[in-house]
């Protein structure tokens, strides 16, 4: 009768263990387990190794916020982000200027979505701006590192105060946050006085922009911009026969190819050696680095998961602990961060911990912890079971080619350090 009862007792008490693996953070449960059962309920924390590698190949066109200017510290170097984009006609029909005019000016303009870092408001920036003289395709693949030609005489080169809180007055009309740069009048004449007969023809002609930076000595500033908003584009000033004053929008829109291009220099810093050797990595057992803007990424293996093999183990928590160091020159870590499992094949996939269709989601920063916890249980569970093999996971800020957050880890051989704990039974 006692065999009988025992019996009954696991078929019941296995489906409350597995039902908790998928509840990775809760811990309802934990402690009700009866020390004298046949089943045993353990935690323990296991080391983890990581390193830290250079994002090498971060796609970048066609994205939905864009980034202009630089920033600079001892310990990621300097990072700048400029633009490449094309412009089109405001509709299909063509351009031409009718009767007598007057040119005025030609004006870009680019609306703030943000800036980074946040209190870095009113900071003066150089910037330049020219005319491309290559071709860009909307069917092309455009990435951090890429570029294409343009002039050598600049339609704008002046400082522009970045503020992204305080709106423009114009007219007596409060318009949002923006940045105005007065471009050529060489360049306003060469298209203001020109017919064109299409969106295509315009492109063909004018071909595109390209915005950039000049990092100065200082600290310097990002800001976060929204080329697709009403309030961005070119304007070009004009006076009629009448002496009514006209504008012409050309917008940036679907129709035009724009892309970032990020350039970073890490002299001087423990990532020196990515200047050389973008295929290189740095142990991260002191620490480690996330960074955005086709920056560093880290990858971590858990080794200690091989001793642990084929023993019958039931994982109700696996957490990978993730611990922010107290040198991160970034009082704003990254808000969220992305993980992606390597496998056999070279490649990457979604961790089941973090997905349930196959999308990637985020792991949210724990600012009370000053921690990032990540998920682990499935994905420790399947490497016991030898469904899976630890080719290492992949860390990176979320969003990396629209914000320009960073943050220093602490490493795996460390007070704090990166480390796995996990909650079992047996």
């Amino acid at each position: 009768m006692q065999n009988s009862f025992r019996i009954i007792f696991l078929i019941f008490l296995f489906p409350v263990f597995f039902t908790a693996c998928t509840d990775e953070e809760s811990e309802l449960g934990l402690n009700l387990q009866d020390p004298n059962s046949l089943l045993y309920t353990a935690d323990t924390t296991l080391r983890a190794t990581a390193y830290t590698f250079l994002h090498d190949s971060l796609k970048t066109s066609s994205v939905g916020t864009h980034l202009l200017g630089f920033y600079k510290d001892q310990t990621f170097g300097q990072v700048s982000a400029s633009i490449f984009s094309q412009i089109s006609l405001q509709d299909s029909k063509g351009f031409e200027l009718q009767g007598a005019y007057t040119l005025d000016s030609l004006v870009l303009t680019m609306v703030f979505s943000g800036i980074y870092p946040a209190n870095q408001n009113s900071k003066s920036l150089h910037i330049q701006v020219y005319q491309l003289s290559e071709d860009m395709s909307t069917d092309a693949t455009y990435y951090a590192t890429s570029t294409v030609a343009y002039g050598s005489t600049p339609l704008f080169d002046g400082n522009v105060t970045f503020n992204s809180t305080d709106s423009v007055k114009m007219g007596g009309i409060n318009y949002p946050p923006q940045i105005r740069m007065r471009l050529s009048n060489d360049f306003m004449n060469k298209i203001g006085t020109r017919k064109f007969d299409s969106n295509e023809d315009f492109i063909k002609f004018v071909k595109g922009l390209y915005i950039k930076v000049v990092p100065d000595g200082s600290a310097g500033t990002v800001g976060y911009f929204n080329l697709a908003s009403t309030y961005s584009g070119m304007s070009l000033y004009y006076k009629a026969s009448g002496g009514e004053a006209t504008v012409y929008n050309f917008i940036f829109d679907s129709k035009s190819a724009h892309f970032e291009h990020i350039e970073h220099n890490y002299a001087g810093t423990a990532l020196s050696t990515f200047n050389s050797n973008r295929k290189d990595s740095i142990d991260g057992s002191s620490k480690l680095y996330l960074e955005a803007l086709g920056g560093t990424y880290f990858k971590f293996y858990l080794p200690d998961l091989a001793a642990l093999k084929n023993q019958r183990y039931s994982i109700n928590h696996a957490t990978l602990v993730i611990p922010v160091s107290s040198e991160t020159p970034d009082s704003d870590p990254p808000q969220t961060i992305v993980c992606l499992m390597n496998t056999s094949t070279g490649g990457t996939s979604s961790i089941l911990d973090m997905t349930s269709d196959g999308s990637v989601v985020s792991i949210s920063y724990d600012a009370s912890r000053k921690q990032y916890r990540i998920p682990l249980a499935r994905y420790v569970q399947n490497i016991l079971n030898g469904h899976n093999n630890d080719f290492g996971v992949n860390v990176y800020v979320t969003a990396a080619t629209t914000t320009a957050n960073r943050v220093v880890l602490n490493g795996t051989n460390v007070s704090d350090p990166v480390r796995l704990e996990i909650i079992f039974t047996k």
